[in-house]
């Protein structure tokens, strides 16, 4: 840009948060299924054909507009940044760390990614929210698919690596 050029918008914050879908929109591993007659389908978690979906890594979809029914705990940036500031792409960190609280009991569907950014200077609100749980955007929403409950109270620990940070498909989340 030429000298004291704006970039629009500039001021970014990604977020990548443990959700609950809604009922109607939730599809549970079949192992966690509730069956009638005490059939417990349970075991089936720790088979070799189950392995790659219980390492919280390999799966991910897009979610469906309106079906995050809420996030587990309060949202909080897994990073943020200004444009007119970064040097580099790299100069992002690529690996998080996240804890959340969860507010109610529930199920986590998954971890939903989407960001929000800002117009003005860095302190004003941001103008744009892709938020799963804000009005329709033309942006999707990835989702990190997890299914597992989690009670009122319990702290949700998550590792998100971003082995290129402009391909979400390169990404991995791993819950201890």
């Amino acid at each position: 840009l030429r000298p004291g050029g704006r970039i629009l918008p500039a001021h970014f914050a990604l977020f990548v948060e443990p959700v609950s879908f809604h009922p109607a929109m939730r599809v549970r591993r079949f192992w966690n299924t509730p069956l009638p007659d005490g059939i417990d389908l349970s075991v089936v978690r720790e088979s070799a054909a189950a392995a790659q979906y219980v390492s919280d890594r390999a799966e991910h979809v897009w979610a469906r507009h309106g079906a995050v029914a809420n996030t587990i705990g309060d949202p909080e940036p897994v990073i943020e940044f200004d444009l007119h500031n970064l040097g580099a792409l790299s100069d992002l960190p690529t690996q998080h760390t996240i804890e959340r609280t969860a507010t109610d009991d529930g199920i986590i569907d998954g971890f939903c990614v989407w960001f929000e950014a800002g117009f003005g200077p860095a302190a004003t609100p941001r103008a744009l929210t892709t938020s799963p749980l804000a009005p329709l955007t033309s942006w999707g929403n990835r989702v990190f698919r997890l299914d597992r409950e989690v009670n009122a109270g319990e702290v949700v620990h998550a590792t998100i690596e971003m082995a290129s940070m402009l391909d979400a498909g390169s990404w991995s989340i791993v819950v201890a």
